[in-house]
């Protein structure tokens, strides 16, 4: 398949047929030899404009019409044995609006021009095109459909639409967010340049696209169970917030606590946590909407992929207020000894509060500003989570990637075993 123009018919239909069977293979095979097989994906697309070709299988159609009056857009409906297709031509009204379909696409770029062939392939599900995870949510693959035209007729605008059924959900369940996507053989990832969606049909997703390639849906899926959790998050967050300002709040008003050793630790810790939870619930419950705020931006500046500033602000502060927050637990507990060996009158007149100060909040400050100018912009935090980056896979648990391990678990680790000891 190096170059389809040069496989004749019968070469072409076994080419066809040997994918539908290599797609048939072991599911962690097909995981394995996920980024050879999304190339092939792109030769298969030049094939079916180069040959005349009509192949069904379980989990593949292909088809492809060089003559002008057979349609430019094809319907299939699936089943458990074979995908079933049908081209469509601009008179097709009733497979276009055909309920039963699953998967539709139809290029309305005005008349082709001659000799134009137009080539069409269809997956049942996305397995040969990695897909990211969502952090609340499930991210699921409609079926991909895949549209091809001849050299002659690329150079000019296409008007694309693309229908994939949605999928029928178990009760409690439903479809939070949802994208048009198509895939960019340059990134090797799915990508929403060129596609708009639009959401009005109940039963299918519509997206409408200025160019070919393969096309799918990524799509969150909810609980109510979780929506719920959500709702107690908020509130629990805000009511804690409340209570660490009143907690503030109260020692600064009385002049004697505050400037004693006791309150003005009591105080810093508060304000430490305080900042953990503005940090949380304004930037790591959902960042869906900065991430697409972001995404939105970077399109229009032409900058490709780049991390969403908002969430990498939120990324660092929660990293240093935590740290900063473990810290002052310390320092709390170093006073509470020194309380217990009737140091305290000592406390008071010596530098320890301004020490404690100075290295309650700059050691934290310090690993925050060490571990984000060390890992930025890729390796600092996860691509769907405000949060640290952590690798993929077990064996690179404890490399230099592990941002989380590294930055936060084991300066976390050294402060609770200091606690331990003074416990003690």
């Amino acid at each position: 398949m190096n170059d389809p123009k040069l496989l004749d018919a019968p070469a072409s239909k076994y080419a066809v047929q040997t994918f539908c069977q290599t797609l048939e293979a072991n599911r962690s095979i097909i995981n394995d030899l996920q980024k050879n097989l999304t190339s092939l994906t792109k030769k298969l697309e030049n094939l079916t404009v180069s040959n005349r070709i009509k192949e069904t299988c379980r989990l593949m159609a292909v088809e492809s019409t060089p003559d002008n009056s057979s349609g430019h857009g094809l319907v299939s409906y699936g089943n458990t044995e074979n995908i079933s297709t049908a081209l469509l031509t601009k008179n097709d009204d009733n497979l276009m609006s055909d309920s039963n379909a699953d998967t539709y696409i139809y290029i309305s770029n005005g008349l082709p021009r001659p000799a134009t062939s137009y080539g069409f392939v269809v997956y049942r599900d996305a397995s040969l095109f990695p897909t990211p995870k969502n952090k609340n949510s499930i991210m699921l693959k409609t079926q991909v459909i895949s549209g091809s035209v001849s050299k002659s007729t690329r150079d000019d605008k296409l008007h694309v639409t693309v229908k994939l059924k949605k999928l029928e959900l178990n009760e409690g369940f439903y479809f939070d967010k949802s994208e048009c996507v198509n895939w960019d053989y340059n990134q090797v990832e799915w990508s929403t340049n060129g596609c708009t969606a639009n959401n009005t049909d109940k039963s299918y997703f519509t997206c409408n696209c200025n160019h070919l390639t393969n096309f799918a849906v990524l799509m969150s899926v909810k609980s109510s169970t979780m929506q719920h959790l959500d709702i107690i998050s908020y509130i629990g967050c805000t009511l804690s917030i409340l209570a660490l300002l009143a907690t503030i709040i109260a020692p600064i008003l009385m002049r004697d606590y505050r400037r004693s050793v006791t309150g003005k630790l009591q105080i810093n810790l508060s304000i430490a946590l305080l900042g953990v939870y503005i940090v949380f619930l304004s930037g790591s419950i959902d960042t869906a909407w900065a991430e697409a705020k972001a995404q939105k931006s970077n399109e229009k500046r032409n900058e490709g992929k780049q991390p969403s500033n908002f969430c990498t602000a939120a990324t660092w502060f929660l990293h240093f207020f935590l740290l900063a927050s473990f810290a002052w637990m310390c320092v709390q507990g170093i006073a509470l000894y020194s309380s217990y060996k009737r140091l305290i009158q000592h406390m008071e007149s010596s530098y320890f509060t301004r020490v404690a100060t100075g290295v309650a909040w700059g050691v934290p400050a310090l690993i925050a500003i060490i571990t984000i100018a060390a890992t930025y912009p890729n390796k600092y935090r996860q691509d769907k989570i405000c949060w640290l980056h952590v690798p993929t896979g077990n064996s690179n648990y404890f490399s230099g990637e592990n941002v989380l391990l590294w930055a936060f678990l084991l300066p976390i680790s050294v402060i609770l075993l200091l606690n331990m000891v003074i416990l003690a």
